[in-house]
């Protein structure tokens, strides 16, 4: 949490660490949640087997993303975005992690295949304005709408990616950038 403070030049950050195995991912043993623009709670599960093999480096990632999410929040308000800002939300969070921690990018970030990307893509573009878009379709994964799990998180990954590539910014200097500019 310091590099990612001394980085974004925060420090009005608390974080809250508690064991709640009903709130990770169970790829990794550990979860996070960003409530407002002061707080950071991160949940583990002890005895997840890939908490246990990763837990310095999954808590690190976890804090470092949901760190950038605290300062994003100052900007704009996380309960009133639209479908494409939470991608970018969370594609420029991945980024962030990247940026402090190193390391590949998380399974999330990458769930799709380059064909599968284009088409939901394609797909969220008519809701990505929308306030009233269903969150958890698009970043849960929804069967009756043909919307994989974590369509949103790879979306956005890679919505940020090309803007990176672009323009030669990190993540850390785009906390406060809109949404609408990530599309090409």
């Amino acid at each position: 949490m310091a590099r990612a403070k001394n980085i974004l030049n925060v420090d009005d950050v608390s974080l809250e660490v508690r064991e709640n195995p009903e709130k990770v991912i169970p790829e990794t043993g550990v979860g996070g949640f960003t409530p407002d623009s002061h707080t950071i709670f991160v949940y583990y599960d002890s005895n997840n087997e890939n908490f246990k093999k990763n837990l310095e480096s999954e808590i690190r990632s976890t804090v470092t993303h949901e760190f950038h999410h605290t300062v994003r929040n100052r900007a704009f308000n996380w309960e009133e975005d639209t479908l494409l800002g939470a991608m970018v939300t969370e594609g420029l969070a991945d980024y962030f992690d990247i940026e402090v921690n190193g390391g590949k990018p998380k399974p999330w970030s990458v769930a799709l295949s380059e064909l599968d990307l284009e088409k939901l893509r394609e797909m969220a573009t008519p809701e990505f304005n929308s306030r009233e878009y269903n969150h958890d379709d698009w970043f849960f994964g929804s069967l009756s709408r043909d919307i994989p799990k974590w369509t949103g998180y790879s979306v956005g990954f890679r919505l940020v990616g090309d803007y990176l590539k672009r323009t030669g910014k990190k993540a850390s200097e785009l906390v406060v950038e809109p949404a609408s500019s990530f599309l090409i």
